[in-house]
């Protein structure tokens, strides 16, 4: 064994300037010191022979954005569930077309006429009951992540206006900016097949969102 490291040291001597090999406390282990102006990792070699090089450290992985399509929570997934199927589908296609890091948080989606005549709404518009396009399943809120953070639901129409109106849903206004349907007529008249869209919901998603202001919720 000592002839093999004597053998092994003249080699590293030559190739990588060392200068000294000390015996460490303990259990047979050597160490080989390396001139500082010759910049390669510390080595050493164990009983057994084999040379264990410093590891390098491993890149920091990719963020993982968040998904385009979420709900608010348990709830409002479930309602989302419950819209007609054409307008679920329409939303996923206006979802894909957003552009790179925007997501749609679903805040509202299909309520009961009990449930829109109790709503307290976030920005003082609620449509009288049995006209809500909630109730039929053809009306959202949305509120909006770019880049993981929300953005004002003032200014987010901006943002993502063009994919939803692409496919076909319209705009309230500034007076309800969170609020986009779709009319009756735009509507396919063939049913459409109902498909879950199984949507992740915002605490699952980003954890800690510290959104900046009130959501939009019911």
């Amino acid at each position: 064994m000592r002839s093999y490291i004597r053998k092994l040291t003249r080699a590293f001597t030559c190739s990588f300037g060392i200068t000294s090999m000390v015996q460490a406390a303990g259990p047979p282990r050597y160490m080989l010191a390396v001139r500082p102006e010759m910049a390669v990792p510390v080595v050493a070699v164990g009983a057994s022979g084999m040379l264990n090089a410093d590891p390098l450290p491993l890149p920091a992985p990719e963020p993982v954005p968040p998904p385009r399509l979420i709900a608010v929570d348990d709830r409002i997934a479930i309602r989302t569930e419950q819209l007609r199927p054409e307008v679920k589908q329409r939303l996923v296609r206006a979802a894909e077309r957003l552009p790179e890091g925007v997501s749609l948080i679903v805040t509202s989606a299909y309520r009961t006429r009990e449930e829109q005549a109790a709503l307290t709404p976030t920005f003082g518009v609620k449509a009288r009951p049995g006209t809500s396009t909630h109730e039929v399943g053809r009306g959202i809120d949305l509120n909006t992540l770019v880049d993981g953070e929300r953005i004002s639901p003032r200014e987010q129409h901006a943002v993502i206006g063009e994919a939803l109106s692409a496919e076909g849903f319209r705009w309230l206004g500034s007076s309800d900016p969170v609020h986009y349907s779709i009319p009756a007529w735009v509507l396919n008249r063939r049913p459409e097949e109902d498909r879950s869209l199984a949507l992740p919901t915002l605490d699952e998603v980003l954890p800690s969102t510290d959104v900046d202001g009130p959501l939009s919720v019911e």
